[in-house]
This record gives C-alpha cells, sequence and structure tokens, in this order.
C-alpha cells in the first residue's frame, strides 16, 4: 500500500514517518513538503492514501485534491486533508472529491491508522479476487 503525506510543516513530516514507520502494515510512504513535488508524485504514482495539508507555502492544498482528482488511476483514493484552521469550508472540499476526510490537528493517529488498516485489508482483498481470476 502507498501513501504520500504532503505537508510544509518538517516537524510534521519527521512525526508522520516516525509514525508510518512504526505501524505493522504493509506500507511504502513517501513525503514531500510542498504542493508541486505532490504533484510530480502524483504524476507517475497513484498512492492508496494521501494525507494533505490544507495550508501549503507554495499552493493551495485543493489544487493538489484537483490535480489528484485527474491524475491518480486508483479512484479509491482516500484523501486525508489535515489542517490548523478551525473553521474549514467543508463544502469547497467535499465539491472537489467525495472521499476526502477531514481531519484538524492535531491529527488523530489512531483514525489514521485504523483508515490505513482498512485500506490494507481491501487492497488485500481486491489482490486476492485478482489472483483467483488468474
Amino acid at each position: 500500500m502507498k501513501i504520500l503525506v504532503v505537508d510544509d510543516d518538517h516537524c510534521m513530516l519527521k512525526l508522520y514517518e516516525f509514525v508510518l514507520s512504526s505501524w505493522r502494515l504493509n506500507i511504502e510512504f513517501s513525503l514531500v513538503d510542498n504542493g508541486c513535488d505532490a504533484m510530480r508524485y502524483l504524476e507517475v504514482n497513484s498512492p492508496d492514501i494521501l494525507i494533505l495539508d490544507l495550508n501549503l507555502n507554495d499552493m493551495d492544498g485543493r489544487e493538489v485534491i484537483r490535480f489528484s482528482q485527474e491524475k491518480i488511476q486508483n479512484q479509491s483514493t482516500s484523501i486525508v486533508v489535515v489542517s490548523g484552521m478551525t473553521m474549514i469550508n467543508t463544502d469547497n472540499i467535499s465539491n472537489i472529491l467525495d472521499n476526502v476526510v477531514l481531519m484538524l490537528k492535531p491529527i488523530d493517529l489512531t483514525a489514521l491508522l485504523a483508515l490505513a488498516t482498512e485500506k490494507e485489508a481491501e487492497k488485500r482483498k481486491l489482490d486476492q479476487i485478482s489472483r483467483n481470476r488468474t
């Protein structure tokens, strides 16, 4: 399972790196600190989970969401929008993509792990179905 984390806060990236490394899941993750690098990643990769800070230094996180919607081949990608803002205009985000989970900082790591565990189980099930067909 692939996870892309996009956050311009280097302390948050270190936290994500520590947490994701500690999970006993079959994941590979990439960490980027700006929207441009996220878009470059999405040009050639389809993550199962995209964790995205909404307020990036170089662009609005909504631009990354729109771009991912166009580029990601895996339509079951879960997008976790993380923000430190207490007031998020959820209409603007939910109109962009249905598969968006909103989390306020500090992020609920237990909920994030539950999402990742669910995605991994879903991926294993799809892989098994694919193998049974061949």
